[in-house]
């Protein structure tokens, strides 16, 4: 004879994410059905963002030379890596402009880095060293 295990009820509110994570951690949601419905998401990936750790003084320089180029860290960066992957002989494409980033390039535009681009190059993990 199987018992069938008691499941706990999905309570109506969590006080906070942690709350939640900690309930979702412990339970199931296929012990829930009925409880949740199906949605169609459509989505397109816009972009690939890769994480590469770097030396403290190459991101130094590297923000150093963001400032002077007046252009952000990640095209700085990949237009540096592309020119010495060309030297090196690896042949590339050119990278397509998206019609997002055409409009914040625009002439007489100035571009800035985002929040996200700033926080990466004064990170902690910016100045780890490679072994």
């Amino acid at each position: 004879m199987s018992k069938k295990k008691k499941v706990d009820p999905i309570p109506d509110e969590f006080v906070s994410y942690q709350e939640a994570a900690e309930f979702w951690d412990k339970h199931d949601t296929t012990h829930y059905p009925g409880k949740f419905r199906t949605v169609k998401v459509v989505s397109e990936f816009r972009n690939r963002h890769y994480e590469i750790p770097i030396d403290g003084d190459v991101a130094i320089r590297l923000q150093q030379r963001v400032r002077r180029a007046g252009m952000p860290p990640r095209r700085l960066a990949s237009e540096l890596l592309r020119k010495e992957l060309r030297a090196a002989g690896e042949p590339l494409a050119v990278a397509p402009a998206s019609p997002a980033r055409a409009r914040r390039q625009a002439p007489g535009r100035a571009c800035r880095p985002n929040a996200a681009e700033t926080a990466a190059l004064h990170s902690p993990r910016s100045q780890e060293t490679l072994p």
